[in-house]
């Protein structure tokens, strides 16, 4: 079985350059984020978590990376059968456990598997966004407590600040299946 898309490149206009970057979206075997996940299938136990991190790869300390959306789906084409994890920029999944990193670049997560127990299999899908930490609004540094920040249209429809990511098939053993 060949792995869904891994990293997807995109365009980002920031202040009045252009820039090419590379996001990614990694599996991480513990909450170390030190042991990546490199081989699919990836089997893990419903008892336990899926470790996920985002990057956007550059040398510009400046940049920022967020999860707009990140949905799970038993098929690598989503159908009505989708899990939502996260939905403008917030969490909605009850498990949801943020990571602090020291580099803005990257952003970490993890949620309990057992949310996935009627499929098994499933993939995991993110739209990530990139940002400047100077640009106003930013949405990669939204508020989640209800207050919601005001974000210019151009930011919310611009394609080129966003890629849509994908890691799978993340796979349950049978004897953890209810």
């Amino acid at each position: 079985m060949r792995p869904s898309v891994f990293s997807s490149t995109l365009w980002l206009r920031v202040w009045l350059n252009q820039g090419k970057y590379k996001v990614s979206l990694h599996l991480f075997k513990t909450k170390a984020f030190n042991d990546p996940v490199t081989e699919f299938p990836y089997e893990v136990d419903l008892s336990g978590r899926l470790y996920i991190e985002f990057v956007v790869e550059s040398g510009d300390p400046n940049l920022q990376i967020t999860a707009d959306t990140c949905y799970s789906s038993p098929t690598q084409i989503p159908g009505s059968n989708t899990y939502t994890i996260i939905k403008d920029s917030c969490p909605l999944d009850s498990t949801f456990t943020s990571y602090e990193s020291l580099d803005q670049r990257k952003r970490r997560f993890s949620i309990h598997v057992f949310k996935f127990d009627e499929f098994p299999q499933v993939y995991l899908f993110c739209d990530v966004i990139v940002c400047h930490k100077d640009s106003h609004p930013n949405k990669c540094t939204q508020s989640c407590d209800g207050k919601r920040v005001k974000r210019a249209i151009s930011e919310l429809e611009n394609p080129r600040n966003r890629a849509r990511l994908s890691r799978g098939p993340i796979v349950f053993p049978q004897g953890t299946r209810s």
